[in-house]
């Protein structure tokens, strides 16, 4: 609290002083410290997704653009090689508001501590094993998946139902934490990782198998603890993964999409040994700079500060109606209007990206296009609290022993990535609630272990 209390203090120092951008960076590494050390402190006494929340959102916003000034990213690419500088527009003003806007939505994020305590994750768990079927529901997650890959395509209105379904196989990981054998949470996390590497590999798309392993770790840790030392390795080889991946993934997909290789086992192996065998200090230079240019969102966020209001009005509000009409299917709306992150970009950033990249103004960049500097900081306080408070009551409905808590990874998957558009965030949330409601049925019709013992 210390932290933040010193966070708003120096947002509101920045007002009025021109000359505090280093000791803004000094403050941002600070908080950042902060956010990671109580992250690494959380995740054995609760289920610290919320902690993650607000440490990548941090990381976006304001820790990748601070890093990348002070390393001099810049140098080691074509100045306009992505497309875009660090940042649009002034640094201190920008700051100013990112700063703020991230700390609120922390303050908003932690009304959620007592409802994720490992306690009640624990109890969570014993009535789980208590009342279900475990391997019966895994089985179920393996037969839906199934069936969704080989329908998906086949009938198109229910073709994001079928997609969903697909994702089942995913949430091995996670409900293999909840069984009682080791040998049985082994084997179905094995399944599970094995499906997603799978996929990951032909498809060249690390994002979901990376998220479902951090998801994978948050409930790792509150079900069974981290020890200390694995707690500070853990940061360090995440970077550095991460960091290679950022740009093997570039690599793979050059050969994958833009060439003559098939996505696979051997075309990723292949990978692999031509990067390893050529790294060096250079390599790991470019990474780590290539890796801060893929976490700066502040830059495409900061761009509507340039466009809002000098070329374009104040939304006021229009683009967070997408957010409640679009859980509306098109087949009862065929004339639904459409405004995709895409379309933000081009609109309230001018910036009209390539075809073949996914880019938007950021969850930040929306606040402020709707509500200025003070009103898109409130918004972001009033995002953490619906994050909060939707967490919250997914707890409490597992007090009762319902397993709706198997399916917080497909609820918070985009909720977790700080650049996603709140629309998006809200639509895909709510279609996997519903469609976990269906599977929560079929749970409790055929995986409930009194239906055993009948």
């Amino acid at each position: 609290m210390r932290a933040l209390l010193a966070g708003i203090l120096i947002w509101v120092l920045s007002h009025y002083f021109g000359d505090l951008k280093y000791a803004i960076h000094a403050f941002i590494y600070g908080a950042q410290s902060f956010f990671l050390l109580n992250f690494l402190r959380q995740i054995n006494k609760r289920f610290a997704i919320i902690d993650f929340i607000g440490l990548i959102y941090f990381t976006m916003y304001c820790v990748a653009p601070a890093l990348m000034f002070d390393l001099g990213s810049q140098q080691f690419f074509h100045p306009m090689m992505f497309g875009y500088d660090i940042l649009a527009i002034d640094p201190i003003i920008y700051y100013r508001f990112a700063i703020g806007s991230s700390l609120l939505l922390y303050i908003g994020l932690m009304t959620a501590t007592k409802s994720i305590s490992k306690d009640k994750i624990l109890e969570i768990k014993k009535n789980l094993q208590a009342n279900y079927n475990l391997i019966k529901i895994a089985k179920l997650f393996i037969l839906i998946a199934i069936a969704s890959t080989l329908l998906h395509g086949l009938i198109g209105p229910l073709n994001f139902l079928f997609y969903l379904g697909g994702k089942l196989s995913a949430l091995l990981l996670i409900l293999s934490l909840f069984m009682e054998r080791k040998k049985d949470r082994l084997i179905y996390f094995l399944i599970g990782f094995s499906v997603l590497f799978l996929h990951s590999a032909r498809s060249a798309m690390f994002g979901e198998m990376l998220y479902m392993l951090i998801f994978y770790g948050l409930f790792r840790g509150v079900l069974y603890g981290f020890s200390s030392l694995l707690r500070i390795i853990a940061p360090i080889a995440g970077i550095l993964g991460v960091t290679f991946l950022q740009v093997f993934k570039n690599v793979y997909r050059a050969e994958i999409w833009g060439g003559t290789e098939a996505g696979g086992l051997s075309s990723f192996y292949k990978t692999i040994s031509n990067l390893a065998s050529g790294v060096n200090t250079d390599f790991f230079l470019v990474a780590i700079n290539g890796l801060l240019f893929r976490l700066n969102q502040a830059y495409l966020s900061s761009l509507t500060m340039v466009q809002v209001p000098n070329k374009v009005p104040f939304a006021k509000g229009e683009t967070l109606l997408e957010a409640l009409y679009s859980f509306i299917p098109r087949l009862f709306w065929p004339n639904k209007p459409l405004l995709s992150g895409r379309d933000l970009m081009k609109r309230y950033g001018g910036y009209d990206p390539d075809s073949f990249v996914s880019m938007s103004i950021g969850q930040l960049g929306e606040a402020y296009v709707n509500f200025g500097y003070v009103g898109g900081a409130i918004m972001i306080l009033v995002y953490g609290l619906i994050l909060a408070l939707f967490l919250s009551i997914i707890m409490k409905k597992n007090k009762i022993g319902k397993p709706t808590i198997l399916f917080v990874p497909l609820y918070f998957f985009y909720a977790m990535k700080a650049e996603t558009i709140f629309s998006k965030v809200f639509n895909y949330g709510l279609k996997a609630f519903v469609f976990s409601l269906i599977i929560l049925w079929l749970i409790d019709k055929f995986c409930l272990k009194q239906n055993d013992i009948k």
